[in-house]
């Protein structure tokens, strides 16, 4: 089991389960491997929109 804030980590992973926490309360779900890489792939153009500022 790896606990993490970081999306990159789900690229190395092959279950993941995507807690989110909203105002409304928790919510919980297993990606698909679609998901994950396109979680993955956000995360990485996030870091590059930020590096580029």
């Amino acid at each position: 089991m790896v606990i993490s804030h970081l999306h990159a980590v789900a690229e190395a992973v092959d279950d993941v389960l995507l807690v989110e926490h909203t105002a409304a309360g928790s919510s919980a779900l297993w990606l698909t491997p679609d998901e994950r890489e396109e979680l993955a792939q956000a995360d990485l153009a996030s870091g590059l929109q930020a590096l580029a500022r």
